[in-house]
C-alpha cells in the first residue's frame, strides 16, 4: 500500500470507520481520480492501490503527451522577439524625447551583437548615440585622472544634458582608445565667473561686463536667458530637475570680453588673476625680529603681527604614471582587522541571501532586492546552564562593542529576557522578575522591535530572546588625581545611568542582541585567521582603542616639567591666573603665577558681564567707578551709589497675565503651544490656531518672549502684548475650544466642532484666524531649547565699552607719588603639591567636563588647539546655546528656589556651545550674527574654557554658594539599590505555573498590595556567588521597595516636615500608636507582616474597631486643637468654604461633640483638620490592606482613613505661620 498526500482529511479514507455505504470499486476509482485531479480542494490524504496508481500514471502520461512542445518553442521565439522590440522603442523613445536623435528602430534590431545573461541584447546603436557613448567615456576618464593625477585639461566638458543607455556603452568599451587631452591654462577668475553665473548674480563680476548680459545688443545676449526650462527626469524636486540651457560658447565670451578689459578697475585687475600656492615655513633667525603681513583685506581681516614663518610660493608636484599604484599600499588592514571606527561583517561568522525585503534606504523602501545576512545565536539560551555561563561571563567585561557591524565600545549595565531582568551585583548578578502581564508585553514588543529594526535598516536577521542594555562610551575623564577613566554616559544626561527596574528595561535606548554583543574575547578570535593582522598584534585596534586608555594616577613630579605652562587652580583669590613651573623638589611645584596687579580691578572686572545682564551698572556708572576709587586700596567697591536704568526685560508669571487677559491658565497653556483644527475639507494640513511661544514637553521656547523657571512659565512684555492682541480679536473662539475641550475630553478638534452661530463664530472666522496667527508666527523667533539663553545685543555694547574703558584706564599708583599706570599683571610665588591644583591645557577637554556656566560668566581660553584664540585669552559668556532635544531641565530640578547669584547656571554636558565675547578683537572672530562687534565675538565648546565666576574647581569651594546645590541634580536620576531587595538569582520553583512553566502572577484575594506572599516568604532563596547565608528576605519588602524605584524612600509620615505637622497638630499620635502596637503585641501579630487568615479575620472585625478608634481619636483631636489653635490661620475664600462644607458634615455625623470645632472654624481657626489627621493613627490591618489595594478607606463617619490624603487634604486647606 502507498500514501498518497494530496488534500483530503485523512479521517475519511475509511468507510468503514466513517459509517459510510460502501461503493463500487469501478465507481470508486472514477470518482477518485476525480477528486484527486481537483486541486480547488484542501488538503486530503489517500490510501491507493497498485491498480489505483497505475491509472493515474497513464492519465498523466497521456496529458503530457497531448502538448505541443514545437508551437511552445515558437511561442517562447515570438515572446522574445516581441520583448526586444519593446526595449529597443523605448530607447527610441528615450534618445528621440530627450536628445532629439534618429533612432530606427529596425536598423538597431538587424545589428544584434550578443546577449547578457540577464536577456538584454547588445546591439549597435546609431551614429548619434555612438558618439554619445564616446564622449561619456572619455569624461569618466578626465574624473578619474582629476582624482589621481590632477586636471589633465581646462577645456575639456560633456556636452549632453543626459548619459547613454549602459547596453549601448558595452558596445563602445572595447574599442576605447585612452583620450590624450591638450594641455591647457586655467582661465582667469573674472572668466569662470562669466561662463556660470546667471544674469541674477550680475553683481559679482566687474562692472564693465554686466551690460554683456543685460544689454539686448550684446552680442552674447542669447548665452544668458531670463527663463528657460528643466526636466524633472523623475525627481520631485526642482533643484533635482536638469536645467535645460544651452551650453557656453567659451570663445564668443572671450572675444566680447576682451575689448572691456580695459575699463578694469585696479582692485578688478588686482582679483582677476591667477594666484600661487604659498608655502609658510617657519625660521628661528625670526623670532627676535617677527614679522607682519599686512591684510588683503583689511575691513575683514587685521593684519597678522609677530609672524615667525617665511612666506614662499610653492609648486604643486604632479604625480606620473609610474609613481601612481592603483592599489592597496602594504600594511593596509582588510576585514577584522580594521582600525577604529571602520565598520566591517567580518568578526562575527555570517551567511547572505538575496531577498526582496524592502530596507529602508533615505527613507525610503526598496524596491529592489537586497542582501540580507544572518548572524545565527553563538550560544543556546534555551539551556539553563549555557544562559547562567554567558551571563557570568558577560557581566565579567569591562567594556563590550555593540551596534554591529559599526563595533562602538560600550559597558554593560543589564541584560533582560522574556522572563526578567538580570543586573550586576557585586561579584555576581540578580534576577529580578516581571510581575505583571503588561511589563511582559513591553518587553516582547521591545524584542520585536529591535529585531524589525535591524532587518530594516541594515538587513541583518537574528535572535532576539536575549537583549543586553548597555551605555556608550562617552570620552575620557580626568579625575581630579590625575587618573585617565572612560566615562559612560547616554547621549543625553537627563536619561538614566543605571537600569535596576525590570518596568523601564523596555524603555532602555541602548538595547541590542546577544548575538550581536562582541567581548575582548571575541575580538582577538576574530583576528586569528586575518592575514592582513600582523602576527604580532594579539588584540584588533579596534578593541583597544590609545584614544581611550585608562591610566592611574602618577606622580606629580614626573608629570610636569620646569618651563611648563599651566593655570593655577588652588586657591579662589587667584583662580585661573597663568603660571609657569619654575622649579619641582621633593613632589613639590614651584611657580611663577600672573595675578592681576590691582586686586580691586579685577573684581569689578570679573563681576562687570553679571552687573550689566542684571541692570545695575551702565556705562556712566563704570566712568563713575573709574573716576572715584582708589584701586591700591583692597576694599569692596560701593555700586549702591551707581545709578542704572535697572533690569530693561522683566518676565511676569502665567497667573498674572491670566488675570490681565482674563482666561483660564488652562487657555493661557493651550494658546501659547499648539491648537489643530481639522478642516474637513479634503485637506490633510490642519489649521493652527495657536501662537507656539513655548513647548513643555521638548523643553523648547521663543527667547524674548517666554521664560522657563522652578515656578513655572513666565511671559515678557512683549509676549504679553502679543497674547492681548491674539485674545482681544479671537476671544469668542477661545472661549469655545476651551468648552469643548473640557466638555469632551479631547484635543483632536474639527472645524465643524467649533462653528457656532450663536457665538458668531464661522469657518471664514476661524480661517480667519488660522491666516493671522500664521502670519504672527512669521514674525517669531525660532524656538530654541530652555536652557539656551543670550544677552541683548545693546547690553553686548554696554559690556564691550565697559570692558576696553577698564583695560585701558590710566590707575594711580600711590608708591610712585600718583603716577598713571596702566592695569596689567604681577608675577607670585607659589607652590602647589597636589595635582588638582594645576591644569595643564591639554588636559581641559578631560578635565572640564562637569562645569556649569551662566551668562555673563568671566571666561579664560585654557585650550592650545582646536580654538583659533590665542591661549590665556579673557572674554564673557554672551550666550549659552544648549543641545537640541534634551527636554525640558526643570522635570528633574529640585524645587528649592535658586541663588540669585547663579541664576540660570546650565551645566557644560547640556551645553553646545557658548558664545563668548573678547576682550580684544580676534582675526578668526566674528560678530556672532550681529550680537556683538566684528571680530570680537567667538564660539567655543565648554570643555575649552574655564569659568573665573564660579571657580568649580578651587579648593573650599561650595555649590550652595554660587547658586549649584539645585542644579547638581539635572544630570540623570539614578536609582540606588536598597538594602535587601531583590536578592534571589533565580525564582523559586513555587513561583512557577506547573501548567504551563510561566510566572505565576495570581494576586492575593486579602492582600494585593502584598502579592505571592505566602509563596515567596516560605523559603529563602539563595544567589549565585559564592558569598553564604544571604537569602531573598521578604518579598513584600522587596516588592515595596521595587514600586518605590528602589530608592530608599521613608514612609510620608517620617519626613521631617511633615512629622513635625503631625507633632503639633497631634501630640497624642504616638501614644495611639504605640497602644495599638501592644494590642497587636498581645495577640501575636505582627503589625508590619500580614498573612492572608490575618487579614481574613481582621477584615471581619474593621468596623468595630474603626469606630471604637474613631471616637478616641476625635476627643483627643479636640483636646489638641484647643492647645495648638494658634498655628492655623484662614486661607483664601474659595477654600474656607470647602472647609466649612466638611465641618458640616463631619458635625452632623458626630453630634455634640464636634459643635466647638464648627463654630470655631466659621471664625477662621478650622480646627477640623486635626480631627481628621486623629484617625489616621488607627493601624488596623484593614485599613492598611485597603490601602494597598489603591483605596481610601473611610472610618463610621465618612472620614478618609489614608494618611496620604488626609496630608493632601490638610495641606491644600491650610497654611503654617512663619512662627
Amino acid at each position: 500500500m502507498v500514501i498518497v498526500t494530496t488534500d483530503k482529511d485523512p479521517s475519511s479514507d475509511s468507510s468503514s470507520e466513517s459509517g459510510v455505504e460502501p461503493v463500487s470499486e469501478s465507481e470508486s476509482d472514477s470518482n477518485l481520480e476525480n477528486d484527486i485531479f481537483d486541486f480547488s480542494k484542501k488538503h486530503r490524504s489517500y490510501t491507493l492501490s497498485k491498480s489505483q496508481i497505475q491509472s493515474i500514471s497513464s492519465s498523466l502520461e497521456n496529458q503530457v503527451l497531448s502538448h505541443d512542445f514545437e508551437a511552445m518553442a515558437k511561442q517562447q521565439v515570438e515572446d522574445q522577439k516581441a520583448w526586444e522590440y519593446h526595449f529597443e522603442e523605448w530607447k527610441s523613445d528615450y534618445y528621440q524625447t530627450k536628445l532629439g536623435f534618429d533612432y530606427n528602430i529596425n536598423d538597431v534590431l538587424k545589428s544584434k551583437e550578443s546577449t547578457l545573461e540577464t536577456g538584454i541584447p547588445v546591439r549597435v546603436p546609431p551614429k548619434q548615440v555612438k558618439d554619445m557613448c564616446q564622449s561619456y567615456i572619455v569624461t569618466l576618464q578626465w574624473i578619474v585622472y582629476y582624482y589621481f593625477k590632477g586636471i589633465r585639461s581646462w577645456t575639456h566638458y560633456y556636452p549632453y544634458h543626459y548619459s547613454p543607455n549602459v547596453s549601448d556603452l558595452l558596445i563602445g568599451i572595447p574599442d576605447f582608445a585612452v583620450a590624450e587631452f591638450p594641455p591647457s591654462e586655467p582661465y582667469m577668475p573674472v572668466e569662470q565667473l562669466m561662463f556660470v553665473l546667471p544674469p541674477g548674480s550680475s553683481s559679482l563680476i566687474p562692472k564693465p561686463l554686466r551690460q554683456l548680459m543685460h544689454d539686448k545688443n550684446s552680442p552674447i545676449y542669447d548665452l544668458f536667458p531670463a527663463t528657460f526650462e528643466i526636466d524633472l527626469n523623475g525627481k520631485k524636486n526642482d533643484w533635482e530637475a536638469i536645467s535645460l540651457i544651452d551650453f557656453i560658447d567659451i570663445d564668443r565670451v572671450l572675444k566680447a570680453m576682451e575689448p572691456l578689459k580695459s575699463q578694469f578697475s585696479p582692485s578688478d585687475i588686482k582679483r582677476n588673476r591667477v594666484g600661487q600656492n604659498i608655502s609658510f615655513k617657519h625660521k628661528k633667525e625670526l623670532e627676535k625680529s617677527p614679522l607682519t603681513y599686512h591684510s588683503s583685506n583689511p575691513r575683514a581681516f587685521p593684519d597678522l603681527v609677530a609672524v615667525t614663518c617665511e612666506m614662499s610660493n610653492y609648486h604643486i608636484p604632479r604625480v606620473t604614471d609610474d609613481k601612481l599604484k592603483l592599489d592597496l599600499l602594504k600594511g593596509s588592514r582588510t576585514g577584522s582587522g580594521l582600525l577604529p571606527g571602520f565598520p566591517t561583517i567580518k568578526t562575527l561568522s555570517v551567511t547572505s541571501n538575496i531577498e526582496s525585503a524592502g530596507l529602508v534606504v533615505f527613507s525610503q523602501g526598496s524596491r529592489n532586492e537586497s542582501v540580507i545576512l544572518s548572524v545565527n545565536p553563538r550560544v543556546d539560551f534555551s539551556e539553563s546552564d549555557k544562559l547562567e555561563e554567558y551571563l557570568a561571563h558577560i557581566f565579567e567585561q569591562k567594556k563590550v562593542f555593540v551596534d554591529y557591524p559599526n563595533l562602538k565600545q560600550s559597558k554593560v549595565v543589564a541584560i533582560s529576557t522574556n522572563q526578567g531582568l538580570y543586573i550586576k551585583s557585586n561579584d555576581s548578578y540578580e534576577f529580578r522578575p516581571f510581575l505583571t502581564p503588561s511589563i511582559e508585553q513591553k518587553w516582547a514588543k521591545l524584542s520585536e522591535r529591535v529585531r524589525y529594526s535591524l532587518f530594516i535598516k541594515k538587513g541583518i536577521k537574528t535572535d532576539t530572546s536575549v537583549l543586553v542594555h548597555v551605555l556608550p562610551l562617552k570620552g575620557m575623564s580626568m579625575k581630579k588625581s590625575g587618573a585617565l577613566v572612560c566615562e559612560y554616559a547616554p547621549s543625553n544626561e537627563r536619561h538614566l545611568r543605571s537600569l535596576v527596574d525590570p518596568s523601564l528595561s523596555s524603555d532602555w535606548e541602548y538595547t541590542y542582541p546577544a548575538s550581536l554583543v562582541l567581548t575582548v574575547d571575541d575580538a582577538i578570535e576574530s583576528i586569528k585567521n586575518n592575514s592582513t593582522v600582523p602576527k604580532s598584534l594579539k588584540i584588533p585596534e579596534w578593541a583597544n582603542d590609545h584614544r581611550y586608555q585608562e591610566k592611574k594616577p602618577t606622580k606629580i613630579g614626573s608629570e610636569f616639567s620646569v618651563g611648563q605652562k599651566v593655570f593655577y587652580l588652588k586657591d579662589i583669590e587667584n583662580y585661573g591666573s597663568p603660571a609657569i613651573i619654575t622649579n619641582i623638589t621633593d613632589g613639590s611645584l614651584h611657580l611663577k603665577v600672573l595675578v592681576p596687579s590691582y586686586p580691586r580691578m579685577n573684581s569689578l572686572i570679573v563681576s562687570l558681564g553679571k552687573r550689566i545682564l542684571n541692570g545695575t551698572v551702565d556705562v556712566d556708572g563704570i566712568k563713575s567707578i573709574l573716576n572715584n576709587n582708589d584701586f591700591s586700596v583692597n576694599k569692596p567697591i560701593n555700586f549702591n551709589a551707581i545709578k542704572s536704568s535697572g533690569p530693561s526685560n522683566t518676565y511676569m508669571q502665567s497667573f498674572h497675565l491670566c488675570k490681565k487677559l482674563n482666561i483660564s491658565s488652562f487657555m493661557l497653556s493651550k494658546i501659547t503651544a499648539s491648537i489643530f483644527v481639522d478642516p474637513e475639507n479634503g485637506s490633510y494640513k490642519k489649521i493652527e490656531l495657536a501662537l507656539t511661544l513655548k513647548l513643555e514637553g521638548k523643553g523648547m521656547r521663543a527667547p524674548g518672549y517666554t521664560t522657563r523657571s522652578e515656578k513655572g512659565w513666565e511671559y515678557s512684555e512683549k509676549a504679553a502684548t502679543l497674547l492681548h492682541e491674539y485674545v482681544s480679536n479671537f476671544r469668542n473662539i477661545i472661549n469655545r475650544v476651551e468648552y469643548i475641550v473640557k466638555a469632551n475630553h479631547v484635543f483632536a478638534i474639527s472645524i465643524n466642532d467649533i462653528i457656532d452661530n450663536d457665538s458668531q463664530i464661522t469657518r471664514e472666522s476661524i480661517e480667519k484666524m488660522g491666516e493671522w496667527v500664521k502670519e504672527k508666527s512669521k514674525q517669531l523667533p525660532e524656538l530654541e531649547p530652555i536652557d539656551s539663553e543670550k544677552f541683548s545685543s545693546e547690553k553686548v555694547a554696554i559690556l564691550e565699552e565697559s570692558i576696553d574703558l577698564c583695560l585701558n584706564q590710566n590707575l594711580r599708583d600711590p608708591k610712585t607719588s600718583g603716577s598713571a599706570i596702566k592695569f596689567g599683571l604681577k608675577a607670585i610665588e607659589k607652590v602647589a603639591n597636589d595635582r588638582c591644583d594645576l591644569l595643564k591645557p591639554k588636559d581641559a577637554q578631560l578635565s572640564l567636563v562637569e562645569q556649569a556656566f551662566a551668562l555673563g560668566d568671566r571666561v579664560v581660553l585654557v585650550t592650545e588647539s582646536g580654538v583659533p584664540i590665542l591661549c590665556g585669552s579673557m572674554g564673557y559668556v554672551i550666550g549659552i546655546n544648549a543641545k537640541q532635544n534634551y527636554g525640558n531641565p526643570y522635570k528633574n530640578k529640585s524645587e528649592a528656589p535658586k541663588s540669585g547669584n547663579i541664576s540660570g547656571a546650565v551645566r557644560a554636558p547640556f551645553i553646545d556651545t557658548l558664545d563668548v565675547v573678547w576682550d580684544r578683537a580676534i582675526m578668526s572672530g566674528s560678530g556672532l550674527n550681529g550680537l556683538c562687534s566684528l571680530h570680537r565675538g567667538y564660539s567655543v565648546q565648554p570643555t575649552q574654557i574655564l569659568n573665573l565666576t564660579i571657580p568649580q574647581l578651587a579648593r573650599g569651594f561650595r555649590a550652595s554658594s554660587y547658586g549649584l546645590s539645585e542644579i547638581q541634580n539635572v544630570t540623570h536620576t539614578e536609582y540606588n539599590l536598597p538594602e535587601g531587595a531583590y536578592n534571589f538569582v533565580p525564582p523559586p520553583t513555587s513561583f512557577r505555573n506547573k501548567n504551563d512553566n510561566q510566572w505565576n502572577r495570581g494576586y492575593n484575594r486579602h492582600n494585593s498590595g502584598n502579592r505571592h506572599e505566602n509563596v515567596w516568604n516560605s523559603k529563602p532563596q539563595k544567589i549565585f556567588n559564592n558569598n553564604q547565608g544571604q537569602s531573598s528576605g521578604n518579598f513584600n519588602q522587596n516588592y515595596q521597595a521595587k514600586n518605590n524605584h528602589y530608592q530608599n524612600k521613608p514612609p510620608a509620615e517620617n519626613h521631617p516636615i511633615i512629622s513635625q505637622i503631625l507633632q503639633k497638630v497631634y501630640p497624642s499620635n504616638q501614644s495611639n500608636t504605640a497602644q495599638n502596637q501592644n494590642i497587636n503585641a498581645q495577640k501575636g501579630s505582627n503589625p508590619q507582616k500580614n498573612t492572608a487568615s490575618q487579614n481574613s479575620s481582621n477584615s471581619q472585625n474593621s468596623m468595630k474597631a474603626q469606630s471604637s478608634s474613631d471616637k478616641n481619636d476625635t476627643a483627643n483631636s479636640e483636646a489638641s486643637s484647643k492647645k495648638k489653635n494658634k498655628k492655623w490661620t484662614k486661607k483664601p475664600k474659595q477654600n474656607q468654604g470647602n472647609a466649612e462644607g466638611d465641618q458640616q458634615k463631619s458635625s452632623a455625623s458626630s453630634g455634640k461633640q464636634h459643635q466647638k470645632p464648627k463654630a470655631k472654624a466659621q471664625k477662621g481657626s478650622q480646627t477640623e483638620i486635626p480631627s481628621i489627621l486623629s484617625s489616621a493613627n488607627n493601624s488596623n490591618p484593614s485599613s492598611s490592606n485597603n490601602r494597598s489595594q489603591g483605596q481610601n478607606s473611610t472610618n463610621s463617619n465618612g472620614e478618609s482613613t489614608d494618611i496620604m490624603s488626609k496630608l493632601k487634604f490638610m495641606l491644600q486647606n491650610t497654611k503654617i505661620s512663619e512662627d
